[in-house]
């Protein structure tokens, strides 16, 4: 049951991850008279440069690192970058279970996520962000393979089929429960505490009591 709840973690990071992004079609934009005035993306790009433009929601990751207009196409290239990392990461994780053992590798993914979510809380630019959020996704593509089948291999007969259950209600209440936490803080406190401390909470409780 334990290693289910890390899919909380990778849910929210995946699932929610345009509720991260925030992004808005209304910008505070500059004026001659020194009062900025609220203005749609089309007349806002048309007129002025990214730089120069304030979200309507500063405390999204699009907010703070201006991705609108010409860097609007950022966000879905790290949306590929990390299914990417995801997929191709994915074939070199089994070959490394089978020859260190299911929970090294489950743990190091889970460690090598936790610490890439955390410190992506204290990034100073986009392209830092994305490296780390990638690093993440090579962690969390570890847990998706060894993880459900080390679920699966070790769970009794009458449970294999309630574990992946398990694993997919988890999956789904991430989303239910990002939306909610989204409204209270900023991107950089959830990533620090919520994608970052208490997931690395996780990693300490699963060193300790996972067999």
């Amino acid at each position: 049951y334990l290693i289910t709840f890390y899919w909380i973690w990778y849910g929210c990071l995946f699932l929610g991850l345009p509720v991260l992004m925030g992004n808005t079609d209304d910008f505070n934009c500059p004026s001659k008279h020194g009062l900025p005035f609220i203005c749609d993306e089309v007349q806002a790009c048309k007129k002025f440069e990214p730089d120069q433009l304030i979200s309507t929601k500063p405390w999204t990751i699009a907010g703070t690192f201006k991705l609108f207009c010409t860097r609007r196409n950022w966000i879905p290239r790290l949306n590929s970058g990390m299914f990417g990392a995801l997929v191709f990461s994915g074939f070199f994780y089994p070959t490394l279970a089978n020859k260190y053992g299911r929970r090294p590798i489950i743990l190091i993914a889970t460690f090598v996520s936790s610490i890439s979510l955390f410190m992506a809380g204290f990034t100073v630019s986009f392209s830092s962000l994305s490296v780390l959020m990638i690093f993440a996704s090579i962690g969390f593509s570890g847990l998706e393979t060894v993880g459900r089948t080390w679920i699966s291999e070790i769970s009794g007969v009458n449970f294999k089929v309630n574990s992946m259950a398990i694993i997919n209600m988890v999956w789904a209440f991430s989303q239910i429960f990002l939306v909610f936490l989204e409204k209270f803080i900023d991107w950089r406190s959830l990533f620090k505490i919520f994608f970052g401390f208490l997931f690395l909470l996780g990693f300490g409780i699963g060193y300790i009591f996972i067999d």
